[in-house]
């Protein structure tokens, strides 16, 4: 069970990641509601 948790966390941070970094590219503005985004579903997964 501690390796399905683990992997689900992974692929959740690397995939907001790769948003922010190409919304940092575009806009800073942009960047910056990427990144609430990507923080909301971290803090709701335990």
């Amino acid at each position: 069970m501690s390796n399905e948790r683990t992997d689900d966390a992974d692929e959740t941070e690397a995939k907001p990641t790769i948003t922010i970094a190409e919304r940092n590219s575009g806009r800073d503005e942009r960047s910056k509601e990427t990144i609430t985004i990507a923080e909301k579903p971290n803090v709701e997964k335990p």
